[in-house]
């Protein structure tokens, strides 16, 4: 006598356990790696990239003699200063981290901190760029000189440090919505 025909059911293509870091891929029957987002080395590049540029927007509104004068130019020269202090303790923990696969900040708090860090960072970032660039500008019209043009490229490094900063931020915000979505 025949005996009756199974129907497989969904959790006989799954193949192996599935885990948070994994997902499934039910067509071809593997487990693949969690997205590439989430992993640590990418937002390490890009933090260290903004703080690269952000020591050199600092370091080249430093050497301008008399930016003190103008007040746009006191405030992106600030805002440089808090982001390299900012990104260079947090390439440094994710440096660690990568290194030695060592959780130094548990991640409930490192979520909270990387996302409200980089999201305001980022603004203020934006925010000192698009003031000092009125204050190039009109510097630009008033005086010649290599000043100026030290002025002009420090406030340029600024936006391209924003550029890197809001890339991670846009990382860190998926990662948040990740967290969020857990509770």
């Amino acid at each position: 006598m025949s005996q009756p025909a199974t129907v497989p059911t969904p959790e006989k293509h799954f193949v192996g356990p599935v885990t948070p870091s994994h997902a499934v891929d039910v067509e071809a029957g593997a487990v693949t790696k969690e997205c590439w987002v989430k992993k640590k080395p990418v937002v390490l590049i890009l933090r260290a990239s903004a703080l690269l540029f952000s020591v050199i927007s600092f370091l080249l509104m430093v050497t301008v003699s008399d930016f003190t004068n103008y007040s746009a130019l006191c405030y992106v020269f600030a805002i440089t200063l808090v982001v390299i202090v900012y990104t260079a303790v947090f390439v440094g923990i994710h440096g660690h981290e990568v290194r030695t696969g060592e959780v130094v900040i548990p991640s409930k708090v490192a979520v909270w901190m990387n996302f409200l860090g980089d999201q305001l960072l980022a603004l203020m970032l934006l925010s000192a760029g698009s003031a000092s660039a009125e204050a190039a500008t009109a510097l630009r019209q008033a005086y010649v000189g290599s000043g100026v043009d030290q002025v002009t490229a420090s406030v340029a490094m600024a936006f391209i440090t924003f550029a890197a900063l809001e890339t991670a931020a846009l990382i860190s915000t998926y990662n948040f919505s990740i967290y969020i979505s857990k509770w």
